[in-house]
């Protein structure tokens, strides 16, 4: 399959047993499932409507992914990838950006499916999330964390990112960390 239309499938994050990626058709519908069993979380935006019902709940989460891949723009994004934990979908992982080029920000979120918390699987998630806006895509924050104190925090040097120097342009990016951080102009929305 060419990732010439679509680079954003070929991103990889991987940990060890951990695996972050864009979820496949198929695997949307599986979020939709496990988000119908789910109960309101009110952080988690297809979650949020307390008067749901499980099919709601579900529809809304696919609605979401839809929604997210129609309207990617370098202006504004938001890139949700499914977490796997030994091949098992344990949640997903969020990060959107406005205006991105200029200002190197993110915002990240999170879901683990309630059957799988305690386990550690988010912050090992949210690490390998971490690793990909700094280290992947050259963010300088991420809510509150800035890349300089990524780096003194980082830990994991067994993070791998693949499939990302594609698709940088998608992001408003035109290189890779630590080489020129170049820009690239922002496109007018018609």
């Amino acid at each position: 399959m060419t990732l010439a239309y679509w680079p954003l499938a070929g991103i990889t994050v991987r940990d060890g047993p951990l695996e972050l990626r864009p979820p496949t058709p198929a695997e949307c519908h599986t979020l939709a499932e496990a988000a119908s069993q789910e109960h309101c979380e009110p952080g988690v935006p297809y979650l949020s409507h307390p008067t749901d019902d499980p099919v709601q709940r579900g529809r809304r989460t696919l609605q979401n992914l839809w929604h997210e891949w129609g309207t990617w723009h370098t202006a504004r994004w938001s890139l949700t990838l499914a977490a796997f934990h030994h091949g098992q979908m344990v949640g997903l992982q969020n990060i959107r950006a406005c205006h991105y080029a200029q200002r190197r920000e993110v915002l990240t979120g999170t879901w683990t499916f309630r059957c799988r918390r305690g386990q550690g699987h988010a912050l090992r998630a949210g690490t390998a999330l971490l690793h990909l806006v700094f280290d992947g895509l050259g963010a300088h924050r991420a809510l509150a964390l800035t890349a300089d104190c990524w780096r003194v925090l980082q830990h994991s040097t067994g993070i791998h990112l693949s499939g990302i120097t594609a698709c940088l342009s998608m992001f408003g990016t035109v290189s890779r960390p630590g080489r020129s951080r170049e820009r690239l102009p922002e496109q007018r929305k018609d």
